[in-house]
């Protein structure tokens, strides 16, 4: 009698030819990995491309080093998650909200502090991120439904403003749609760093599909919340709003801006060297900043990158810097 009730308070799970919604998705490959570390990590190499790129030609060139999520995902998949539809979207919200339990954390703890054998038997590793396969298993549930997973949205988002800190959970809100990107776009400003910059991310990841978030990334930098992922956003949608070159120029004059975690300086230039010569007005800061770097044989590779940003947005002004040597003329990023 017990069993009999605990099977029937267990919510129900739509399925498709003979499997449910999770044996669908859910990823149990031992050597598993659901997203390469240069989508998140050096979005920096991308905008460089992007700026090199946009150098050879006069057109506006757009990037997009990461094929889409959805190429991943095996046909007979997204037939059945459309087969099953919002039917399954109660399902997906609770994949997206697990979380390792107090016992799994604690076997995990146990078993990275035993020889790797005997901590492959006592906790198998493929058993140990278990709750992250859930969460990329919604992901991919919710990418496959797009804009009929509208209905997710407010569980969503109580997730998101809960603290949930997470690229699954912001990715899949932005790929649901432009009822998605408004959710996030209206979240950046309301969130701790961290968060804003799962969701400027997220955003970012739909590039010119999110043209949308632009105004609230923006405010952002205006703000003087500039760092990584707010700025690599705003480079891979790509942003010709005139408001964004003078709120650049603002946070790098600022007194300490090297030392300001709220602004990623690299990033500030790279950015303005995509803007062109719509960036002229920032040429005496890249001049400025070669110039500190001279001298300096450490530094070959800071000052080929500030060389290329003059380059971009004031090339008339490179005769004020030292002529160019071989090793500042590589086209890679520094």
């Amino acid at each position: 009698m017990v069993i009999l009730f605990l099977v029937s308070e267990r919510p129900s799970e739509p399925g498709y030819a003979g499997k449910t919604l999770t044996q669908w998705l859910l990823n149990t490959n031992a050597d598993w990995v659901w997203i390469p570390n240069e989508v998140y990590g050096h979005i920096h190499d991308e905008l460089w491309l992007k700026l090199v790129e946009s150098m050879k030609t006069s057109n506006t060139v757009s990037i997009d080093t990461w094929r889409k999520r959805g190429e991943l995902v095996t046909n007979d998949m997204a037939f059945a998650v459309r087969a099953m539809g919002t039917n399954g979207v109660p399902q997906l919200i609770r994949l997206m909200s697990s979380r390792p339990s107090r016992w799994s954390t604690i076997r995990a703890t146990i078993a990275e502090r035993l020889p790797e054998k005997v901590g492959e038997l006592f906790y198998p590793h493929h058993s140990r991120d278990f709750a992250e396969r859930q969460n990329v298993a919604a992901f991919d549930g919710f990418t496959i439904l797009g804009t009929n997973a509208e209905p997710a949205l407010p569980a969503l988002s109580n997730l998101l403003f809960q603290g949930r800190e997470q690229l699954q959970l912001t990715w899949a809100i932005a790929n649901i749609g432009p009822k998605g990107i408004a959710l996030l776009s209206n979240a950046l400003d309301r969130q701790a760093p961290s968060r804003r910059n799962d969701a400027a991310l997220a955003l970012g990841l739909q590039y010119e599909g999110a043209k949308s978030a632009v105004p609230a990334l923006l405010l952002c930098v205006e703000r003087g919340n500039a760092d990584y992922d707010v700025l690599g956003a705003l480079g891979r949608i790509g942003c010709d709003d005139p408001r964004l070159v003078p709120a650049l120029v603002r946070l790098l004059e600022a007194k300490g801006a090297e030392a300001n975690p709220k602004v990623a300086t690299g990033m500030a230039f790279l950015l303005l060297g995509l803007q062109r010569e719509k960036a002229r007005v920032a040429a005496p800061l890249v001049i400025a900043s070669y110039r500190h770097l001279e001298g300096d044989a450490n530094a070959v590779a800071g000052r080929r990158f500030f060389r290329r940003i003059l380059k971009a947005t004031a090339p008339d002004l490179e005769t004020q810097l030292p002529s160019c040597p071989p090793e500042e003329e590589s086209e890679t990023w520094p």
